[in-house]
């Protein structure tokens, strides 16, 4: 490793899944100030989350550890805020870490950690937290001032945005069942809000221009998996509103949540073109590096789902994006999406290896610096994930799901074959090879398994 006296800025977006960017080659999603920062840096395609769900997926991202390691592998929503991560891992958090080789730690924006974990407590400090337009103008003015205040040590800044997250209240405000759901939607006017502006026709048009010329598709998996595992059918009973969304909404219906999504990924683009103005105004551009992702994905009407917590690859992948420090225009490159990274995993040793320091021992996950300065093509052969529903593991070819409950228990994706996972592999033992090789490395991997959860192992 090596010293690296340049600031890092670090950027989060909740919820959009990694083909929600314009460079990505989604013609309806429009993203200028992420494809102006993927133009000058590295755009990464075999990005993926730790675990399909905001609250594990930033815990990870903020620890280097899986969410299991601290016990969180129950519905997030509801009792996360009683959960108790012991105090070795806050003291390992990425802030403190950061802190100790020499960094002014600064967070702004959504935290949502598990129970009283806070970003105080993994070593940062707090400047804003709003987690929206007013996150991206307190986090811009705090960099154009920056080099006026200490301009000789460097900071690690956390700027963490909600959006495109208020898509999640699409579904939820339609058709709220339960009390928890008609709290949520009593409880988030302000965001629903938000949420109907941004799902509004475009002014003066009409509604068959509108769906005939700008009005996002249905994707090319719309249709449920031809072989889905009961296991999706029961996370739908558990959350009854998205069996609604399923089993109501026609196609204009599930092209209006995608509009919905689409303008929401807009929005917050927007939000970090003001961060990444500030950057600039502050002279910064130039000493800092910066890294841009996203928690998890979407469905985003994908096998008739919205929402995430399961395990298909629009809510598994997510956007990843590094411009180094002193990166020019000329240094695009993409990643293909055979060279695997985790991002709730890799992240922590990464900023450890730009800060030159060492991450703590015993983290899951590599360095993916030396992909970025071009001294690798790889750095991991698979990923495994963990989810509500069961686990994942992956590797450039193939992904071995295991699920807790239902039928059926296992199946096995050819991602090169049927990327849209419509219909998982019929005849295994055709792909034995492959299927072992995953068998052994999910067996070597520290996941969580419940006994009365107990995934099939033959």
């Amino acid at each position: 490793m090596e010293d690296a006296p340049h600031n890092i800025l670090f950027i989060i977006t909740d919820q959009q899944r990694a083909d929600a960017l314009g460079c990505a080659g989604t013609p309806w999603i429009e993203t200028p100030n992420l494809d102006a920062l993927a133009a000058q840096g590295v755009r990464f395609e075999g990005a993926y989350c730790s675990n399909p769900m905001c609250v594990p997926s930033r815990f990870s991202m903020m620890t280097g550890r899986y969410a299991s390691e601290a016990g969180i592998h129950a519905d997030p929503a509801r009792p996360m805020e009683k959960r108790v991560i012991p105090e070795e891992i806050l003291r390992d958090g990425l802030g403190h870490r950061m802190r100790e080789a020499g960094y002014e730690t600064v967070f702004a924006g959504k935290q949502h950690f598990p129970g009283k974990m806070t970003a105080e407590k993994i070593g940062f400090d707090v400047i804003e937290d709003d987690q929206r337009e007013r996150l991206a103008l307190t986090t811009a003015t705090w960099l154009r001032q920056r080099r006026d205040t200490e301009p000789e040590k460097p900071f690690f800044l956390v700027t963490s945005f909600i959006n495109p997250h208020d898509i999640c209240l699409a579904g939820l405000k339609e058709f709220p069942q339960d009390d928890f759901e008609h709290t949520l939607v009593r409880v988030c006017q302000k965001d629903i809000a938000v949420l109907e502006q941004e799902g509004k026709l475009p002014p003066g048009m009409d509604e068959e221009t509108f769906f005939d010329t700008i009005c996002p598709p249905l994707p090319d998996n719309f249709e449920p998996q031809r072989d889905e595992p009961e296991a999706i059918d029961l996370e739908l009973t558990r959350r009854p509103f998205r069996r609604s969304c399923r089993e109501k909404w026609g196609e204009r219906e599930w092209r209006l949540h995608r509009w919905a999504y689409a303008n929401l990924v807009k929005r917050v683009d927007r939000e970090i073109g003001l961060v990444l103005d500030g950057l600039k105004a502050g002279g910064l551009d130039d000493s800092t590096t910066v890294v841009f992702v996203s928690d998890h994905g979407e469905m985003s009407a994908s096998h008739r789902l919205e929402h995430k917590d399961v395990l298909y690859e629009e809510n598994l992948k997510v956007p990843l994006i590094v411009r180094p420090a002193g990166a020019t225009e000329t240094e695009a490159r993409v990643i293909p999406a055979d060279s695997l990274v985790c991002t709730g995993l890799d992240l922590f040793p990464t900023f450890c290896d730009y800060a030159g320091i060492e991450p703590p021992q015993g983290l899951p996950g590599v360095s993916f610096r030396p992909i970025v300065d071009q001294s690798a093509e790889k750095v991991r052969e698979t990923i495994p994930i963990e989810s509500e529903i069961g686990h994942a593991i992956i590797d450039p070819r193939f992904k071995l799901c295991r699920y807790f409950q239902g039928e059926p228990r296992e199946q096995l994706f050819d991602l090169k074959e049927e990327p849209c996972e419509m219909t998982s592999v019929r005849d295994p033992a055709a792909f034995h090879e492959g299927r072992q090789r995953l068998i052994a490395a999910y067996n070597s991997a520290d996941l969580w398994q419940s006994p009365e959860k107990q995934p099939a192992t033959t």
